[in-house]
């Protein structure tokens, strides 16, 4: 089992999500494998759900409605 400080990891990682840029290969490979499902679970704790709003909204910007 992980010992894992979350406050440490969050201050650690707090910068990152703001700063987080996707490659173009990564969005295809994200697009290509949502519509090949048949349906998408996104699950995770309040960090991982916020990445993916950023990821969401990344790609919204980028002209990408997922």
């Amino acid at each position: 089992m992980f010992n894992i400080d979350y406050q440490q990891y969050r201050s650690n990682m707090a910068w990152s999500a703001l700063e987080t840029e996707f490659e173009d290969h990564q969005i295809r490979i994200l697009i290509k494998t949502i519509k090949k499902a048949k349906r998408v679970v996104f699950y995770g704790n309040s960090w991982e759900i916020s990445c993916f709003k950023r990821l969401s909204f990344y790609l919204f910007n980028h002209g990408i409605d997922i």
